[in-house]
């Protein structure tokens, strides 16, 4: 489940109703990386062109001041198990500016190269590794390979020469009148760019994902499945144990039958009911909420503004516009006030009071779902002004 609703999240970028949640100074994904201000700075040798006589052009810092977005579209392996994940994107071009030096052994900027990049198309793949936990599959790693395809090309290319000594001059002269030098030396260097920086992502992808399922499995997953640990509760001295009687085999049985049985006190045909026969749960739907009037109060409880994004000097709104749980009327394997004791623990063999005293007196009330499926839509808006990424107080959403 958890990888499904991974999956969801980001199919939810390909939603054509995403890019309409909000208007006027908000923009959707494919606006703000039009209008989008970004600065790589790179190292000494990330990204540098063959050698040209005693000189070396190598990229210093490369400003990326607008893409235009073609296509992002995610897809996954298994619908039923889904084991990796695949975002396509595809983008019509970006506009750039690099400041480059032209020697190995000085730092001295010598001018400034601008750029068009066109027809960029990459995919990036998420493969999950899972574990087995109590007979469920949850993930436990995650590994990224981000895969940029053939076919990049150049245009506009227009090189700026600063004030320096006579070969620089001449040099940058040189590559400035001729546009085929230019060309060639950016087949070179943005490549290496390229590779440089997605190896970072990759790795920086890998850690963020695999770091975020380890808590979430830790913390809200792992607790809750097959989770019947007995509580202490202290029972006085000269209690009956009621749990011994007949009585609750009684009422065990006949709550079992009305609620789990095909009664119409049964809990799936309750849910039906108040699903207007479709087991789901919709809100933020326009006319089809299944509880119209709470939709509103619900949308306020899950919006979140104002969430500050510490070194990025940026702000992030986050909130849910629309949710469909679908599946709850799929209800099996009812137990209602059946002896704990009774219950064997998976791992031991065990009954699971074995080892608390008091666990002989509690009764336990469970159930399963056949089948639970989460489709979440929301609204991200992110605005941000610092010194590497500028997004002139736009939001994302």
């Amino acid at each position: 489940m958890v990888v499904s609703f991974f999956i969801v999240v980001f199919l939810l970028f390909t939603h054509q109703s995403f890019a309409q949640t909000y208007q006027g100074e908000h923009c959707d994904l494919g606006c703000l990386l039009n209008k989008l201000n970004l600065t790589i700075e790179l190292g000494r040798n990330d990204a540098c062109a063959s050698d040209i006589g005693t000189a070396q052009m190598c990229f210093k810092t490369i400003n990326i001041n607008s893409i235009e977005l073609n296509e992002l579209t995610a897809t996954e392996d298994d619908v039923t198990n889904p084991q990796s994940l695949t975002v396509n994107v595809g983008v019509n071009s970006i506009y750039a500016k690099a400041v480059f030096w032209l020697y190995k052994d000085s730092d001295a900027e010598v001018g400034e190269m601008e750029f068009t990049v066109k027809n960029i198309k990459l995919s990036a793949t998420l493969d999950f590794e899972t574990e087995e936990y109590l007979g469920y599959s949850i993930v436990k790693k995650v590994f990224t390979t981000i895969t940029v395809q053939d076919g990049i090309s150049f245009d506009n290319v227009v090189c700026t020469c600063y004030d320096g000594g006579f070969f620089t001059d001449h040099t940058c002269w040189w590559i400035k009148t001729t546009v085929g030098i230019a060309s060639g030396l950016l087949d070179t260097i943005v490549p290496k760019v390229l590779d440089s920086q997605m190896s970072k992502i990759e790795e920086s992808v890998n850690t963020a994902l695999t770091d975020l399922f380890a808590d979430v499995n830790d913390n809200y997953i792992k607790p809750y499945i097959g989770n019947l640990d007995p509580q202490y509760i202290p029972v006085p001295e000269g209690m009956i144990n009621v749990t011994e009687s007949s009585m609750f085999d009684m009422v065990s049985w006949a709550t079992t039958y009305l609620l789990g049985g095909n009664t119409s006190l049964g809990l799936n045909n309750l849910i039906n009911r108040f699903t207007q026969d479709t087991g789901n749960i919709v809100v933020g739907s326009n006319g089809n909420d299944t509880f119209s009037d709470l939709s509103p109060l619900i949308i306020e409880l899950l919006t979140f503004n104002d969430i500050e994004l510490g070194d990025l000097n940026a702000t992030l709104d986050f909130g849910v516009t629309f949710f469909n749980i679908s599946g709850l009327n799929t209800c099996s394997k009812m137990e209602f006030f059946e002896p704990l004791r009774n219950t064997i623990d998976p791992v031991t063999n065990q009954s699971v009071c074995e080892e608390l005293d008091t666990c002989d007196q509690q009764l336990k009330l469970s159930s399963g779902l056949d089948r639970l499926e989460i489709n979440v839509t929301f609204a991200l808006n992110i605005t941000s002004n610092s010194s590497t990424l500028d997004m002139g107080r736009r939001s994302i959403t």
